[in-house]
């Protein structure tokens, strides 16, 4: 609650609502930072406030806050070595690097590298000095949390912990054993887990800093991530000539029964990021119902 704005921050109230003052998830930051650059237009967007259809655009971009962070440390420190000593040995990086260095930086359908990434970021904050934080081990962020400025620290990854260089040896060894190319689009490795069909699924985790978030049942396999939770409820809304216009998404779609023309509808919209209007006023209601049912006693 403290830092719903980055710039009028509101403490002093008991502790029972929450801590005050103490680091962010990267996703928050990320979040703050979107409103922050497009209310200052550098964020590569025409004007200085929110259009409809940039808050549509920056809801699902997938950005993720951890590559601004780091990829570019990782690309100047790390993949120069050549090489990194992964728990197996000795690890050929120059083929990731060059997959990382091409990548969009964002978890999209069509972007390639985000697999890999995911790959040696979990395994580079879940070390010692990563997250959770271990106050006995070396801190991963070269410049740590300040209060001063909470939406922009920790920051600097420290690239010289072995277990950081570990981490994409490591990632190079999952993506490989998964049997997946370094360079594979991220739709053809993340796909709905609830659904009998293949439907690619785009978004990061939380621990990446993604906005657009999703969260795999278990760690990368034959079978790619296999997606069970993440967005759900997806609304954007704004006034058009003086009437509620509203549009978004019911993600697991409609209906939990296979049989259902309604189970996977959303669902294949959402990965294609085909917004749908939603009604309000009782004849847009009327016009999109699908059943009527009576509850009796």
């Amino acid at each position: 609650y403290w830092l719903v704005n980055s710039h009028e921050r509101i403490t002093g109230y008991n502790r029972i609502i929450g801590e005050e003052e103490t680091p962010r998830s990267l996703r928050t930051r990320l979040c703050l930072l979107q409103a922050d650059r497009r209310i200052a237009g550098t964020d590569g967007r025409e004007g200085r406030k929110f259009t409809f259809e940039q808050l549509k655009d920056i809801v699902l971009a997938s950005d993720l806050l951890s590559v601004e962070l780091a990829r570019q440390t990782v690309l100047d420190t790390i993949c120069p070595l050549g090489f990194a000593i992964g728990t197996t040995g000795p690890v050929d990086i120059g083929p990731a690097c060059a997959v990382l260095a091409a990548w969009d930086g964002r978890a999209n359908l069509d972007s390639k590298g985000a697999h890999l990434w995911r790959e040696f970021w979990r395994r580079a904050i879940g070390a010692p000095g990563g997250l959770p934080v271990n106050p006995l081990a070396p801190a991963i962020w070269n410049t740590p949390f300040s209060a001063d400025d909470p939406v922009n620290t920790p920051r600097d990854l420290n690239t010289l912990l072995p277990t950081v260089q570990a981490a994409l040896a490591d990632a190079v060894t999952a993506v490989e054993a998964a049997g997946f190319a370094l360079d594979a689009p991220l739709g053809e490795v993340q796909h709905s887990g609830i659904h009998d069909e293949y439907i690619p699924v785009f978004g990061g985790t939380g621990t990446e800093g993604a906005f657009t978030i999703v969260s795999p049942s278990g760690p990368l396999g034959e079978s790619g991530y296999e997606i069970t939770y993440g967005n759900s409820y997806i609304q954007a809304v704004t006034w058009r000539d003086g009437k509620v216009h509203a549009e978004g998404f019911v993600t697991y779609s409609q209906s939990t029964d296979p049989a259902s023309p309604h189970y996977a509808d959303f669902t294949r919209e959402y990965a294609g990021k085909r917004w749908h209007k939603f009604p309000f006023t009782p004849e847009e209601i009327e016009a999109q119902k699908i059943a009527q049912y009576t509850l009796r006693e």
